[in-house]
């Protein structure tokens, strides 16, 4: 894979994602929130950081609790970004 090839990252990430791998997970989101690989789209992204954070993956949580808080992806809630980020 060469430096810079994100859609190739993406395939090679949802797999490992797919089986629970919670690094993966949030590099999906990653992807997702920037279009990186992939089309953009905050609700994915979401869910992906959702499921990474839900593990206790530190910077999955801290990327759910800004979306949370920015409402990307889906409906504002405070007390969830409040939740998360702490």
């Amino acid at each position: 894979m060469a430096a810079g090839d994100y859609s190739a990252a993406a395939r090679q990430a949802r797999i490992l994602a797919d089986r629970g791998d919670a690094g993966a997970q949030a590099l999906l989101g990653g992807l997702y929130e920037h279009g990186e690989g992939v089309p953009q789209n905050y609700s994915t992204a979401r869910h992906f950081y959702r499921l990474s954070a839900a593990q206790g993956y530190a910077l999955a949580q801290h990327n759910l609790a800004l979306m949370y808080g920015l409402a990307k992806g889906g409906p504002q809630d405070l007390v969830l970004a409040y939740m998360w980020a702490n």
